[in-house]
């Protein structure tokens, strides 16, 4: 009931997001579930190719699943962590990663 909040589209025709984090107020990294894929949303556009691309599982719980931003002390420090449901292509889940 914050009257100062508004919500706002930044993007529209993403296929099965489900995690973002901001790199910068205007830089988000978004993740596809079901693609495996991390895309990258500067100004609200794209980046034409997706920063990654990995063979997931992305069947019920599996996917491309989770993001952390970690921004250290010194300039330009900044790790990035993914969690997904790694596999080969049409082949039967690994195992989870981080």
């Amino acid at each position: 009931k914050d009257s100062s909040l508004k919500a706002e589209v930044v993007f529209e025709g993403l296929t099965s997001p489900t995690s973002f984090a901001f790199v910068s107020p205007n830089d988000i990294l978004v993740l596809e579930k079901d693609k495996g894929t991390v895309q990258r949303i500067v100004n609200g556009k794209i980046l034409a190719e997706p920063l990654l691309d990995v063979n997931v599982a992305n069947d019920a719980n599996r996917g491309m699943l989770g993001i952390a931003i970690s921004k250290g002390k010194e300039i330009n420090s900044t790790n990035i962590f993914l969690y997904f449901t790694e596999a080969p292509l049409d082949k039967f889940p690994i195992g989870n990663r981080v």
